[in-house]
């Protein structure tokens, strides 16, 4: 009798580790959903503040069009754009980039890198040249194939303090020149200053794009108090309405990563596709329709429980091909394909993340590898 039940006994037993694991992925997969909506979704603070949600349109291409014109509108009078030569250019990227500093959030041995605060003249004659050149293309920033990077958080990202001391000390010039009545110089440096910005916020990266914005932001400052020292009503009102159409813009999807993330959870969906393929979006706002891509599959219990499936994959192709007119975007498929791996490859335990809880701690005794590093993955989003 006793041996007729073990069958059983074992069968049992295999059913709820089947489930007790089904029910682990999916309580990641509602845990990650449900923490980014709350934190993201502006919809529903909107409704609970009394204003009304605005639409996604309100704050994409017809205000960055509007943004840019005025931008364009104040830097004329620089003169015409001469096309920066590829030493100077070079010159700038390696002042203002840094491939030490990553995306990354594993626990790596890093050389921290000390906040600029002083520049020197040739630094600052530099940034004046590249300021006032032509416009430059897609990722002008960064080397061909981005340093080869093996998933998209390791990315170089820009050094925004060298920027931010670069447009401090031209701003410093201007307040000088103030300070002794020379206005037209002071105005020929905060031009410049929004010059400088005008390189950052058309950039497919949406880190850039908000650096621009910081820069525009204390830039319109810059121009508003050189047009009260000039008693020019007409300029004051130009930086002023910079500082608005600043303000209102963003890179970011208009309504949060959530309805984006959601809309990705299906694998073989095209609608991030469909999205990406209308050109009129910020090119920023575009690309982060790949990382939608690939994190949406922490929206999806089956691929939380048995990894990333390939019709992912392929959507995420489809998706680069959309992306095909942006210069450059191509070489970063590798990068966002590598991310993939992150949830299916080496087991995670040989690199932990900076900080785990006591009960991620406690989960990793019992759940698998794989599960494990999905669950660990889809921590960068929530």
């Amino acid at each position: 009798m006793r041996d007729s039940t073990r069958p059983s006994t074992t069968s049992s037993a295999s059913r709820l580790l089947a489930l007790l694991g089904l029910a682990v992925a999916g309580a990641v997969s509602a845990a990650t959903a449900v923490g980014v909506y709350v934190a993201t979704d502006p919809p529903r603070r909107w409704a609970r503040a009394g204003v009304p949600s605005p639409s996604p349109e309100s704050a994409s291409a017809g205000q960055f069009r509007v943004l840019s014109g005025l931008l364009d509108s104040l830097v004329a009078p620089l003169g015409t754009a001469q096309t920066l030569d590829s030493a100077r250019l070079s010159a700038f990227v390696a002042l203002t980039g840094d491939a030490s500093l990553k995306r990354s959030w594993i626990a790596e041995p890093r050389t921290p890198v000390p906040p600029r605060t002083v520049v020197s003249s040739t630094e600052l004659s530099l940034y004046r040249a590249w300021a006032r050149s032509a416009p430059l293309p897609a990722f002008w920033g960064y080397r061909p194939g981005f340093g080869a990077p093996a998933d998209m958080h390791q990315l170089p990202i820009r050094r925004h303090s060298v920027l931010t001391a670069l447009r401090r000390a031209n701003a410093a010039d201007a307040d000088s020149a103030l300070a002794r009545g020379d206005v037209s110089d002071a105005l020929l440096r905060a031009r410049e200053n929004l010059a400088g910005a005008r390189h950052l916020i058309d950039q497919p990266f949406a880190i850039d794009v908000m650096i621009g914005k910081a820069q525009i932001k204390e830039s319109a400052k810059l121009l508003g108090r050189v047009a009260r020292q000039a008693n020019d009503p007409a300029l004051a009102g130009a930086a002023d309405r910079l500082q608005v159409l600043n303000e209102s813009f963003s890179p970011l999807p208009p309504l949060g990563p959530a309805p984006l993330l959601r809309a990705a959870r299906d694998p073989a969906s095209d609608s991030l596709v469909r999205l990406a393929l209308d050109t009129s979006m910020h090119p920023a706002r575009r690309l982060q329709l790949a990382e939608m891509q690939v994190f949406g599959a922490c929206f999806n219990p089956r691929e939380m429980l048995f990894g990333v499936r390939a019709e992912r994959r392929a959507g995420l192709g489809r998706l680069f091909v959309a992306l095909g007119d942006i210069p450059r975007a191509g070489e970063l498929e590798a990068a966002f394909r590598g991310t993939f791996d992150l949830a299916d490859g080496e087991s995670p335990r040989a690199r932990p993340p900076r900080y785990r809880g006591l009960g991620e701690q406690l989960l990793e005794v019992v759940l698998p590898d794989g599960i494990t590093a999905r669950m660990r993955w889809c921590r960068r989003v929530a």
